[in-house]
């Protein structure tokens, strides 16, 4: 992703599901990249219908509304909807930070790389409501990141501790696919997107 971000998806729909709830998307802009994870409320069509609804407005506006601005035009779009939860994260190269709003239960995870083996593990704060239904007071978070540092974001199909033993030299991908294997709840649709910082 221009050459800012390394991502990686890993997904598990609920048996006799057609289709998931849990969708993400990223964004490339003019200094970074948009990230979004969202999760339409249940399961099923509906779930997914409200999910998809969130992304295609976060993809058509993401380069010209900020992280607040573009939650309050997801409410707008998901009236008459389940709803949704979501994490929304934004890049910027230039300034070396990483912008951040939750809304709901998709947890997030900022792991820092140190310079000891392993790293140091921040939770990224999240706002009680439901897109489309109850807002919250709306804020969005700030921190720097360095190059190698690494978000992960989970929906709550995946156990809360998914973050404990990661390896965070290896692959996006794999890390993704090990999220989903070892921490998937199996009672809900789950989602766990990679994303690492490359400056």
């Amino acid at each position: 992703m221009n050459g800012i971000i390394e991502s990686a998806p890993a997904m598990f729909t609920l048996p006799g599901q057609e289709e998931s709830g849990d969708r993400h998307t990223i964004v490339p802009l003019p200094n970074g990249a948009l990230v979004a994870v969202i999760d339409g409320l249940g399961h099923g069509r509906e779930a997914a219908a409200a999910a998809e609804r969130a992304v295609m407005n976060i993809e058509r506006h993401a380069k010209d509304e900020s992280l607040t601005d573009l939650v309050k035009r997801c409410h707008a779009a998901l009236g008459g909807t389940r709803g949704a939860v979501m994490n929304l994260a934004a890049f910027d190269a230039r300034e070396g930070t990483m912008t951040w709003i939750g809304i709901g239960d998709v947890h997030g995870r900022l792991l820092l790389k140190t310079s000891e083996p392993g790293y140091a593990q921040q939770s990224l704060l999240l706002r009680p409501g439901v897109v489309g239904q109850k807002l919250p007071a709306l804020q969005v978070s700030v921190t720097r990141v360095q190059p190698g540092d690494m978000v992960i974001f989970a929906t709550d199909g995946i156990d809360p501790e998914f973050a404990e033993r990661i390896r965070m030299d290896s692959p996006a991908t794999e890390i993704a696919q090990h999220i989903v294997a070892h921490y998937c709840k199996r009672t809900d649709d789950a989602l766990a997107l990679v994303v690492r910082y490359l400056g």
